[in-house]
């Protein structure tokens, strides 16, 4: 069973701790520590669990519904929001094990926040570039690589230019 636990600091601040897995009456927090995120463009922010809570079938993404509730949306092999920082480029690498032929997602901003979107960025697959600076634009909010993930490490390096501060998402489903 599933419950949700809010925190209020000492600021007034409301925090969201939950959901909480209650198992025996032993609680456990998924979410204390998640990621924000609009990946599906509906303006509303998805809830990524945080790196270490993944499952065996992968990492849990939350979606608030029309009655104000997160629950589960989807569960996806591998996730990770990278931010463009101050200096000229922001350079970031990350691994995935084989999962085969899949598809991979970018996410080129968070549209629940006001231009947002990635202008500038590089997307390597253990040294190929699958997504060239050209498909990054204002317009664009996804692309999608079909990608052959079947060597035991896969690298990803990730190269963001432009404006500090926006965001990107990479998603392997």
């Amino acid at each position: 069973m599933d419950a949700w636990v809010f925190q209020v600091r000492s600021s007034g601040e409301i925090s969201n701790i939950g959901p909480v897995n209650l198992v025996a009456g032993q609680a456990s927090t998924r979410l204390s520590e998640a990621t924000n995120f609009d990946l599906d463009g509906d303006g509303t922010q998805e809830l990524i669990s945080k790196t270490g809570t993944e499952t065996t079938s992968g990492t849990p993404i939350y979606h608030l519904d029309d009655r104000g509730e997160y629950n589960l949306w989807k569960v996806v092999s591998f996730i990770r929001v990278f931010t463009r920082g101050v200096e000229e480029s922001t350079h970031h690498q990350s691994t995935v094990g084989p999962l085969g032929f899949t598809t991979l997602q970018v996410v080129t901003g968070d549209s629940s926040l006001t231009d947002a979107r990635i202008r500038s960025a590089e997307v390597k697959l253990n040294g190929l570039v699958v997504v060239p600076p050209g498909e990054f634009g204002e317009e664009i909010g996804n692309i999608t690589v079909p990608v052959d993930l079947r060597s035991e490490v896969n690298s990803i390096e990730v190269v963001l230019s432009g404006s500090p501060g926006k965001r990107l998402a990479l998603t392997v489903e």
